[in-house]
């Protein structure tokens, strides 16, 4: 473990025996009582144990209870809101089990490894691909989040999962791209600090939300609109942009099309941070492109929101996994592209994907006009110097605001950015033409270089090969420092 255990008594001090201070979060059916710097770290564990079947019984899993050690009379880390004791009734503790390697049963099914504990061929019911993916949680500053009591030396507790990490650590946010498993199918959520709104309040300020978050919903949560169940929509029924399944998953059982139309505006919100804006890193990424991002994922799945994201910085030469998962690559990548040319290009990716669709003759009117106004926000958020102008032929208001945009037709509103200025580097390297694509056009020429020397088709010798490389790596290298060279103008 990086932390001892009196080292982590000390470090969440402030969570000793506070029951008042711990957040209320789902976990796999179970509500559970957990320190509020820790709600993301569980939410990343139910995601892994989600990933692989693995099913948690109410009745013998706990996380908060203020109470001494197992045979000790130190506080437990459970005191601290930061331990989660998971089906201990088929996990354990076993006593003076000596310095061995954790157990673990070969069987196929979660039952049939239960058998094998109770018969002690085994320390647990859980596997150890399981176990390995909990233990790679990390923050995004590198540490390891979770720590598995089934890895200890002389007791094996191995019902017993606890952060080993500080608050500061955890307060970094946890990198998704170590967590094998969809945050967005598990029902973590934080207790509302407030009663829920009515339906046609605003969004209330609350503890829960960043105000990112609440900027950009304001703007989603009108176009998600009320309770719908449109045959052709194939979500279902639909309430606040909640679908049945969704809310099925959040709360850990079947849900019937009443609850859905019974769904509080309030709980729909905690829905949409924890299953879309926290796995969308909408707080890490510059405002204008959090809204494109957030809103693609609400309307079309979070992996299209984050392939998207990535596909419209990569069209300047950013070098992206079009893989979905926005990492820390992808932060970074959002800090240093130009933000207004990515949500150009995010915007006419996402319209060529629902001119694709089979329904958009049904329902390409709303997207379109609901991609206008996404936009339209979007670019309000630019800096001056970037505002972005509306071409000639982009469709006119109704009203000023939020209001009904008169669409003749379905083509979203089209949008013009203001040319950069060039560099040095730009102008001699290939003018405005190449402006983004320096880079990636370097990157595809050392491919294509390499495959064909492999090969045999470039019938160079290995001097001139040499050269070459050096070169292209020279040419890719430029790029990238007329990159920086516009980002700081």
């Amino acid at each position: 473990m990086a932390l001892s255990t009196s080292q982590l008594r000390k470090a969440w001090k402030e969570y000793e025996c506070a029951k008042e201070k711990m957040a209320v979060i789902g976990f796999h059916g179970d509500t559970i009582l957990v320190a509020p710097p820790t709600t993301d770290a569980f939410a990343a564990l139910a995601a892994v144990l989600h990933t692989h079947s693995y099913q948690v019984r109410t009745k013998d899993t706990d996380s908060y209870n203020c109470r001494a050690i197992t045979g000790g009379t130190e506080r437990s880390l459970h005191s601290y809101g930061i331990a989660l004791d998971i089906n201990w009734q088929t996990n354990p503790y076993i006593d003076h089990a000596g310095s061995r390697p954790p157990r673990f049963s070969p069987r196929d099914t979660q039952e049939q490894r239960a058998l094998d504990v109770k018969a002690a061929k085994a320390d647990t019911d859980m596997t150890k691909a399981m176990i390995t993916d909990a233990i790679a949680i990390k923050t995004i500053n590198g540490k390891q989040v979770f720590e598995w009591g089934g890895n200890w030396n002389t007791v094996k507790d191995s019902m017993h999962f606890e952060i080993d990490v500080t608050p500061q650590d955890l307060a970094s946010g946890i990198d998704w791209s170590t967590v094998n498993g969809d945050v967005s199918l598990t029902e973590n959520h934080e207790e509302p600090k407030t009663a829920a709104s009515p339906s046609d309040d605003p969004i209330a300020p609350t503890a829960a939300y960043s105000d990112s978050f609440l900027k950009c919903h304001i703007l989603i949560e009108k176009w998600e609109g009320g309770f719908v169940n449109d045959p052709q929509d194939p979500g279902g029924a639909t309430n606040l942009g909640i679908t049945q399944a969704v809310l099925s998953q959040w709360r850990g059982h079947p849900v019937s099309v009443q609850d859905v139309k019974n769904l509080s505006r309030e709980e729909a919100r905690r829905i949409f941070y924890a299953r879309y804006w926290k796995p969308l890193r909408g707080d890490q990424l510059p405002l204008p492109l959090a809204l494109m991002t957030y809103n693609c994922g609400v309307n079309s799945g979070i992996g299209r929101g984050g392939k998207f994201l990535q596909r419209s910085m990569n069209l300047q030469g950013a070098g992206l996994a079009e893989d979905g998962n926005v990492g820390q690559l992808s932060v970074q990548a959002a800090a240093s592209v130009n933000v207004a040319q990515a949500v150009k290009n995010y915007g006419d990716i996402y319209e060529a994907f629902y001119r694709s669709l089979k329904t958009f003759g049904h329902f390409g009117t709303g997207w379109m006009n609901r991609l206008t106004e996404v936009l339209r926000l979007a670019y309000s958020w630019l800096p001056a110097q970037a505002a972005i102008q509306p071409s000639a032929d982009a469709p006119s208001e109704t009203n000023e605001g939020f209001g009904d945009i008169n669409m003749s037709g379905v083509k979203p509103m089209q949008f013009s950015v203001p040319p950069q200025e060039l560099t040095v580097i730009d102008k001699v390297l290939g003018g405005r033409a190449m402006v983004g694509k320096k880079t990636l056009t370097a990157a595809g020429t050392y491919a294509a270089a390499m495959l064909a020397h492999k090969y045999g088709a470039l019938n160079i010798s290995p001097e001139n090969y040499d050269s070459l490389v050096q070169l292209i790596g020279i040419y890719g290298g430029l790029g990238l420092v007329s990159k920086l060279e516009r980002s700081n103008k």
